[in-house]
């Protein structure tokens, strides 16, 4: 039986995923037209809970051939029902249950309301690949035309890529994309082009077979302990910092500071001499060393910390004899980031090898994990949950995969992390990053759980900060600001029948 906190566990599937879902509840007993009817009512329910006022409004419906356009059909009649002016546009249906929702509006619906309010786009789902067929191009013209209107996708904005997020030439980008169930690859990873994305209970089943998972608020606050009102500050757990090269103090600024975001309980950083002061400067609250000046060896005071971090600023030249120097000496949990990971490019078998008997979190971005593994960026972007498993793998180690969206893989799972926006995309978030997930290491000894709720929490922060969808001329600042309240993630209000649901990531353009 699945524990009542795991359905805040949302699937993320690919197309062929998502039709073998469908196929799978059809072959359980559930009626295939009873699916179409609960998706395009619960659709139009959503669309009043978010508008009292549409009912009187004029809304535009532009169909495919398909079981997509089926539920625009249903929402059309439950739009209509309720009092709005509806037209309906596309080819006639073709599918049994599409057939059988056209016959639930009126003959006499017009094609096209003049001035829509609201367009909702239910072309195509996530069955479709490549280009747009030429029976939808008046449908897609329509789409693109009306920018003064509030668009609606369903599913997915038609000519999207449930599975690789490719958009065809034609694809309108959507204010609010609904989708069933289950997130969509493609969705995720278009978070530019779905708008406001909700995830509606229709009644499919969970998968049967493993899936990655994208995580919520609810999920997080049942599995993420809490240190309690009473913890010490080494209760909360006790971090070491090493990085600040030369010139490059302020990404261990950013890590401590993250670090004490995180609800850290002592930070102690060791840099280049010359970022002492500018460290502590910055982290008053933290304790800051310098590097030794010759090569480390054991020392006890490094078992004080319960985790480290290692290498926001840590710098390029010697960086592998420095890394392997401070593995050696400290053998707890470690997070590797940024130079550290540089340091091991190209060997990870030494890698695994170094990491043996420890609890470890790699945090790439697309280019280090490329490094890694010998390959491009641009084919880590490509296929993203496919690199994320390969390193973690390879290496041994839970990989958090930064990106759109961020990957945790445990080279067995794959969490999903669908939060951030482009505040975050500038120079140190990542040593923001770092320092939240190394508290949270700390604290919890985890490296999976730690990675999930340290990018779940700085990628809410992001959404936060940037006001209104609104993110120039905002910076870290404002992302470190915004963390206390990106912990208070318990209880997020969901309207009936939503299972989640995901703010636009940037103001319409």
């Amino acid at each position: 039986m699945v524990e009542s906190w795991e359905r805040w566990l949302i699937p993320v599937l690919t197309a062929d995923e998502s039709r073998a879902l469908d196929s799978a509840a059809v072959a359980a007993g559930t009626d295939s037209f009873d699916l179409m009817r609960r998706a395009g009512e619960r659709l139009a329910h959503l669309l009043f809970s978010g508008d009292p006022s549409l009912p009187g409004k004029r809304v535009q419906v532009v169909v495919g051939s398909g079981n997509n356009g089926g539920d625009g059909w249903v929402a059309a009649a439950a739009l209509a029902a309720a009092g709005c002016e509806v037209g309906v546009l596309g080819p006639a249906p073709v599918t049994p249950d599409a057939i059988r929702a056209k016959a639930l509006c009126r003959n006499d619906m017009a094609s096209v309301v003049e001035n829509p309010h609201v367009v909702l786009d239910a072309m195509l789902g996530t069955g479709a690949r490549g280009p747009l067929r030429d029976d939808l191009l008046a449908g897609s013209h329509l789409l693109r035309s009306t920018a003064s209107a509030f668009r609606v996708a369903v599913d997915l904005p038609s000519g999207l890529d449930a599975t690789t997020g490719i958009a065809a030439d034609g694809c309108a980008p959507a204010d609010l994309t609904v989708t069933f169930g289950t997130w969509k690859r493609g969705q995720l990873i278009r978070r530019d082009l779905v708008g406001e994305l909700v995830c509606l209970d229709i009644g499919l089943p969970r998968p049967a077979h493993a899936v990655p998972k994208a995580v919520t608020g609810e999920w997080l606050s049942h599995v993420l302990p809490d240190p309690g009102a009473l913890a010490t500050k080494a209760e909360r757990g006790r971090l070491l910092v090493v990085g600040g090269g030369k010139g490059m103090a302020g990404a261990t600024i950013l890590a401590g500071r993250g670090a004490f975001g995180a609800g850290g309980g002592m930070v102690r950083c060791y840099v280049h001499p010359s970022s002492i002061s500018a460290v502590n400067a910055a982290v008053s609250q933290a304790t800051c060393f310098p590097w030794p000046a010759a090569g480390l060896e054991s020392r006890a005071e490094l078992g004080w910390a319960h985790a480290m971090v290692i290498g926001p600023g840590f710098g390029v030249t010697a960086a592998r004899e420095r890394l392997l120097s401070w593995l050696e000496a400290f053998p707890g949990p470690v997070l590797l980031d940024a130079d550290a990971l540089t340091a091991v490019q190209g060997r990870l078998s030494e890698l695994r090898r170094l990491r043996e008997g420890r609890v470890t979190l790699l945090t790439p971005h697309a280019a280090e994990a490329g490094r890694l593994l010998g390959i491009s960026a641009a084919a880590v972007k490509e296929d993203p949950f496919g690199a994320a498993r390969q390193l973690a793998v390879g290496s041994g180690a839970v990989v958090l995969l930064k990106g759109v969206p961020t990957l945790v893989d445990t080279g067995s799972a794959t969490f999903v992390v669908p939060r951030g926006g482009p505040i975050l995309g500038v120079g140190g978030s990542g040593d923001l990053l770092s320092g939240i997930a190394g508290a949270l290491l700390a604290q919890t000894g985890d490296a999976a759980l730690s990675a999930v709720a340290a990018a779940f929490a700085h990628g809410r922060a992001g959404e936060l900060a940037a006001v209104d969808g609104h993110w120039r001329g905002r910076t870290l600042d404002d992302v470190l600001h915004a963390l206390p309240a990106a912990w208070e993630y318990r209880g997020e209000s969901l309207a009936e029948h939503v299972l989640a649901r995901l703010p636009r990531v940037a103001a319409r353009a």
